[in-house]
Parts: C-alpha cells; structure tokens; sequence
C-alpha cells in the first residue's frame, strides 16, 4: 500500500504531499487538482509521455511514491523520463531515457500495474471521479474470467481443458490401434491352415526319409541287373543265365520276377522325385509362412500395450 506521495509541478500541483490510508478518498471544490492527483499517480504508473502536464514555468514534473516497506519509487519527467527506484536497503538505481516503457525493476516495486485478462487489460488501482464502477460496464465474460484469475478456478478449468484434450487424444489412438489389431489378426487367419501344412510337409519328409532309403537298394538292383544283362549278351541266350542258376529253377524264376519289380520300382522312384521337387517347393513356402508368423507375433506383441497407460495388457485381451 501507498504511504507517502510527493507530486512536484505536474499541472496545478506546484508541491503536495499526501498521505492516504488504506481507503483515501480526495474532495473539494472544482479545480483544485483533484483529478491531477489521480493523473500524476497514473503517469508514474504507465510513464506518461508528452509535456503538457508540466507547470507553467517548470523545467520538469517530478512524482514520488513511497510504500508501507520504505521502498520509494520516483519519476522525473521533463525532455525525457527517469526513473529512481530505491529499495528497501536503501540502495538507489536510476533508469534514464526509459522512452515509453516501464522498466521490469520498477514495475516489481510498484505492484500497481494494469492486469492482463485474455486479451483485455484493466487498471484496479486506480480510479477517477469520472470512470465508470469497476466491472460494472464489464462484459459477463470478462467479469467471469477476472474472478477465475483472482481465486484461481481458471487454473481448474485449463485443467479440466486439457484433459480433455488428452482424452480425445487417447480415444484416437485407441480406434486407431483397435483397426491395427483387426488388421493384424485379418492378417492371421489368411495362414489359418498353416498347422495342417506342417503336418503335411513332416509326413512328406518321412517319406523323403524312405525315397533315399530306397533309392540306395535300387543302386544295388541295378549293379545285378547290369551283371545279369552282360552275361545275357556274352552268352547269346538264354542258357547261359539258366546254366548260372543250374542249382534250382524257382532260383531263375524269383530273379525274374525281381527284375519285373525293379523295373516298377524305378518308375515309383520317378513319380517320387516329383513329388520330393513338390515337397521342397512347399518347405519353401513354409518357411516363408514361419517368417511371417513371427513378423505378426512381434506386431502384437508391441500392439498389446494399453494405448492410454502404456502398460502391458493380459495375454488374450483383445481375442475376447
């Protein structure tokens, strides 16, 4: 609060010093420079330009305000404005050339200056004869917003603002994480059948298991084939293989019969070849299935995370 003010040569006011109370209010007859002590307080606040409010005769207007702490505020103004601020040690700085603006150290002293609505500033410290009630002329909306600056519901509101924001914010990402997960598992049943593959390629493999097997006993088939089929062309007929086998005649016959076998065996070894080409054609594809399965694992494995909390969810969550 304002102790002392010392106004010097500012309009009719050659040299007054008043000091007010907590409520002050100034009366008198018409110009004896009521309004001029109002203006003089202003013009310290706002660092009045212009020189018209000098005194005739005066070089400079000088305005000084001392507060309940001792701290003194003084504005000299004549060409230029200079600003004495001492604080409440004593100690004395000078701002000179301040041009139209309040120095920041000389507004902390002060304390009285205009508070910032939203856009629109209001002066609650000082008032003339001729404005208007305060807040009275106000729009309800700056009324509303200056009393959520005075107890504080203003911070309540941006709060309750921004969690709104963060809330539509969160249910974006969660639709949109929803349609990812649906994709995922859109993704996941194109290899539905990829279990029954595997059962199919295991058994495939067994049986490339029994084609090698087999095809070493036709390598030693067709080592006595060719034995036999030389010793048919040495000998010109067929005496020559019954007298080899002179010992039992069921001995020539089960020879020949395994000849017939052999003969059949190498075109199930055929047939079998292309189907062992089939069956690495189809290992192929499943281990490119496997890659793609552990690929899409690892897509749910990061996209099972709560969107809003970030924190793991229980397996199977987004299955119900």
């Amino acid at each position: 609060m304002i102790k002392q003010i010392r106004i010097k040569n500012y309009q009719s006011l050659k040299d007054v010093t008043l000091e007010p109370g907590k409520f002050t209010v100034i009366v008198g007859s018409s110009d004896v420079g009521k309004s001029a002590v109002i203006r003089a307080i202003k013009s310290v606040l706002i660092n009045r330009t212009g020189q018209d409010f000098i005194s005739h005769g005066a070089k400079q207007a000088a305005v000084a305000l001392t507060f309940e702490d001792n701290s003194t505020v003084a504005w000299i103004k004549s060409d230029s404005a200079t600003y004495k601020v001492k604080d409440v040690s004593g100690n004395v700085v000078e701002f000179v050339k301040t041009g139209r603006t309040v120095p920041d150290e000389v507004q902390e002293t002060l304390r009285m200056g205009e508070i910032s609505i939203g856009t629109d500033k209001i002066d609650i410290n000082i008032h003339g004869q001729f404005d208007a009630p305060f807040l009275i002329t106000e729009t309800p909306a700056l009324k509303a917003r200056l009393l959520g600056e005075l107890s504080g519901i203003n911070i309540l509101y941006l709060s309750i603002q921004e969690a709104r924001r963060v809330e539509q914010q969160s249910k974006r990402a969660l639709v949109q994480k929803s349609a990812d997960i649906e994709s995922v598992k859109a993704r996941i049943r194109d290899y539905a059948d990829l279990p029954v593959h595997k059962k199919a390629l295991d058994s495939i493999g067994q049986n490339i298991d029994l084609v090698i097997a087999m095809d070493s006993d036709i390598a030693m088939m067709s080592s006595a084939i060719d034995t036999i089929d030389h010793k048919i062309k040495v000998g010109g007929h067929w005496a020559v293989v019954k007298q080899a086998f002179s010992k039992s005649e069921m001995q020539y016959d089960e020879i020949m019969k395994q000849v017939g076998q052999l003969n059949e065996i190498n075109e199930e070894v055929a047939i079998l070849c292309q189907k062992v080409a089939s069956i690495n054609s189809i290992r192929n594809t499943m281990l490119e299935y496997d890659e793609t399965i552990n690929k899409l694992q690892s897509e749910l494995a990061k996209i099972d995370i709560c969107p809003v909390c970030g924190s793991e969810l229980e397996e199977g969550h987004f299955n119900s």
